[in-house]
């Protein structure tokens, strides 16, 4: 359940009365600046058991910009026998309810007290675009431009932290092209996805070789990892040195499409531990004789399958949209013994009369986004 008007709520839930002792605290810590908001305004949090909808449970400031509240969770809830509770919730600034999709928080039996911090927002409806000008690579020894999409939450609260950080390839088409900003703006408008900060930097006259890890004899290329480089040596840290976010593994996601699939897929494999999701869209599987599927596949590893990869393709135009290829890889992936299982870690995905540009790409982009950054509702939610 979404935290919608609170009568509605009380129409649809009534949440028995737990008075057993707590066995586990929960410190949950919201951060606002107060010039956003009325003077005085007070915060409270609603949600799942043992919160309620219905009834708000009082923050109190402890430090500029920031309030807490303790919430217990009984015996009832979280026992031997109940190891683990998951809690939803929500921030209200008096009756306003934040927005954007709850809030969620795991607990353990015996773990002690979990911390969660949230960084609530409650009236800006979309995103910002900025565009980075000249941006130098050293590794690359050229400039290009690079798209940004500022989430939402982190528009109206600039305390923001940008958990999830996503780099797209071929920025420059980024919008309004594949409307990025439209269709993260809708899901998440619409409680369907959490926030997410997109990075785009601009192709260049070398998009060929900057986007293969390999040398085709007909067309060249090969510069592939000096790009990778430039994206974590150079660019992620350029961005988050002027935005809030985290870049941790568990953190940053990449995609793209056609060779930005490709180099997408190569990153994931090659660079397990810097990546923890990966969209390859139409991806240029056929590359150098179909070298990714004889020579990058085989470097799978254990710590390939704490990932996820989207891989998709079209079946209509020049090439069938390289269909043949993306199932060879997408099977390879799951036969590989790695640990991925279609479904959970692997979401392979055929578009029906999917053509190789822009515009199918768009039409599917709600896909891998609700796949990535989208969640079931659990515990009454």
């Amino acid at each position: 359940m979404r935290c919608v008007a609170l009568t509605a709520l009380a129409m649809l839930m009534v949440l028995a009365s737990v008075t057993a002792q707590a066995s586990v605290i929960i410190n949950v810590i919201a951060q606002y600046p107060d010039s956003n908001l009325a003077p005085g305004v007070g915060f409270y949090l609603c949600g799942t058991a043992p919160l309620s909808w219905n009834d708000q449970l009082p923050m109190t400031k402890t430090a500029a910009n920031t309030w807490s509240a303790a919430v217990k969770i009984p015996t009832a809830l979280l026992n031997e026998s109940q190891p683990t509770w998951a809690m939803s919730f929500k921030v209200q600034a008096d009756s306003a309810w934040e927005m954007g999709m709850n809030h969620r928080v795991t607990v353990a039996w015996n773990a002690g007290s979990v911390t969660k911090t949230v960084y609530p927002y409650f009236q800006t409806y979309a995103g910002k675009e900025v565009t980075l000008s000249n941006v130098y690579s050293p590794q690359l020894n050229n400039t290009r431009d690079v798209w940004l999409y500022i989430p939402p939450a982190m528009v109206e609260n600039p305390l923001f932290v940008a958990e999830r950080v996503l780099i797209m390839h071929d920025g420059q088409n980024l919008q309004p092209l594949w409307n990025v900003s439209g269709h993260i703006d809708a899901l998440i408008g619409q409680n369907e996805m959490e926030q997410v900060f997109v990075v785009g930097p601009y192709n260049t006259p070398d998009r060929i070789a900057e986007y293969t890890y390999s040398v085709d004899p007909p067309y060249g290329g090969g510069k592939g990892n000096q790009y990778l480089d430039f994206l974590e040596q150079t660019l992620i840290p350029l961005v988050a040195g002027q935005y809030q976010m985290l870049t941790g593994q568990e953190n940053l996601d990449m995609g793209g499409s056609s060779l930005g699939g490709l180099i997408t897929c190569y990153a994931g494999i090659t660079r397990p531990k810097r990546y923890r999701s990966l969209i390859c869209m139409s991806s240029s599987f056929w590359w150098n004789n179909g070298d990714f599927l004889a020579t990058i596949i085989p470097q799978l590893n254990n710590q390939s399958a704490t990932q996820r990869y989207y891989v998709d393709s079209g079946n209509s135009g020049v090439t069938d949209d390289d269909m043949t290829d993306t199932s060879a890889v997408s099977t390879a992936f799951l036969t590989s013994r790695k640990g991925f299982t279609l479904g959970q870690n692997f979401f392979w995905y055929l578009q029906p009369g999917g053509q190789h540009n822009e515009y199918w790409w768009s039409k599917r982009l709600h896909h891998p986004l609700l796949w990535l950054y989208g969640r079931p509702q659990v515990n009454n939610e």
